[in-house]
């Protein structure tokens, strides 16, 4: 896998993160971990690296994590409404603030 920068958001992917499939796109089940070992799932249009810190839409507003895993999935899983996007790439400096 080559990693690239994706035009949108400035997410890293990958030369195969545009699997083909007839009869809709698919999406990506992102796990992401936070501080103190706890995780949750997020929905991508396209598939993050493994290790990219991304900033992520949380109960009480937004988190940064790392990436944890990212596998494909149909359409019809992304019809779950309790499962937020990610929102970004997480940039150094907010990395920096998240850390400290």
């Amino acid at each position: 896998r080559v990693p690239m920068v994706s035009p949108i958001e400035g997410l890293k992917i990958t030369d195969q993160s545009k699997p083909r499939r007839r009869g809709g796109k698919l999406c990506w089940v992102v796990l992401v971990q936070f501080k103190f070992g706890r995780t949750g799932k997020f929905y991508s249009n396209q598939e993050i690296l493994s290790g990219t810190n991304v900033i992520v839409q949380a109960d009480r507003g937004q988190d940064m994590g790392v990436v944890c895993s990212c596998e494909a999935r149909s359409p019809v899983h992304s019809q779950d409404k309790t499962i937020q996007k990610i929102l970004k790439q997480a940039t150094p400096s907010e990395i920096e603030k998240w850390v400290v």
